[in-house]
């Protein structure tokens, strides 16, 4: 379950707040997402999150603007031709398509 620039509230005005229960895999929640679960002048609801993962901040990463150029490591007869290129990593393999 991923909340981007969302809200999800069960909020009273008048007795308790709702309860929120949340039940996945996996849930992400962007900085500008809301949970609430509060009551003006009861008590507050609890906010229930069942999830292997909940905080992805420590594994996600930016990818990088730019490109890699391989076109120096192509050979003459695969540059005339839209070909297939393997970037390979230890971490697994990048695929590169490209046009001529």
């Amino acid at each position: 379950m991923t909340l981007n620039n969302s809200q999800l509230r069960a909020n009273a005005y008048e007795g308790n707040g709702g309860n929120i229960n949340i039940t996945t895999d996996h849930f992400i929640k962007s900085s500008n997402s809301i949970l609430n679960a509060s009551s003006k002048s009861g008590i507050d609801g609890k906010i229930y999150i069942n999830a292997s993962d909940t905080d992805f901040i420590g594994s996600l990463k930016i990818l990088p603007t730019t490109f890699v150029d391989i076109s120096n490591l192509l050979r003459d007869n695969c540059a005339t031709d839209k070909s297939t290129f393997f970037l390979g990593k230890r971490t697994g393999l990048s695929k590169v398509f490209l046009e001529q």
